[in-house]
């Protein structure tokens, strides 16, 4: 699976790698707007909380925000959660591979605040290439319970 992952990710960029010709001058650049998808059910919802949890170190803290999902295998969103000390540490983005027959998570990775630009490359730029918001105050809060 992890091989897939991978070949998905070089796939796509390597379809983007190469520059399209420059535009002439005056001409602007438009971008295609991704084609979006169906809504996650909640059933694939909770399978996206269970496999982005798993990455927190306190899982049961969870609080996402949710993307529009775009028709591709790839969704990006924003997690939530509790550090060591009980504090939330504020929406970080994250990325999932997905089987678009059916929800299950490839791979997951969670954008690490404190990384290096080199560590976040691959996550933002996937999210970006995939059309994903990458603001998470713009994001959909699931419903908090008290």
């Amino acid at each position: 699976m992890l091989l897939g992952a991978i070949s998905l990710l070089l796939a796509m960029h390597s379809t983007t790698a190469a520059q399209p010709p420059a535009q002439p001058a005056g001409e602007s650049e438009e971008r295609a707007a991704p084609q979006l998808h169906a809504p996650f059910t909640e059933e694939e919802r909770a399978i996206i909380r269970k496999a982005v949890s798993r990455e927190l170190r306190d899982p049961s803290s969870a609080q996402f925000r949710w993307n529009e999902r775009k028709k591709n295998a790839v969704y990006c969103g924003f997690v939530n959660g509790r550090n060591a000390y009980g504090g939330y540490v504020g929406f970080t983005l994250f990325y999932l591979i997905y089987s678009e027959s059916r929800l299950e998570a490839y791979q997951v990775k969670l954008v690490d605040p404190q990384g290096t630009a080199l560590d976040n490359y691959v996550p933002l730029t996937l999210c970006e290439k995939a059309g994903y918001n990458l603001d998470p105050t713009l994001g959909e809060d699931d419903e908090l319970s008290d």
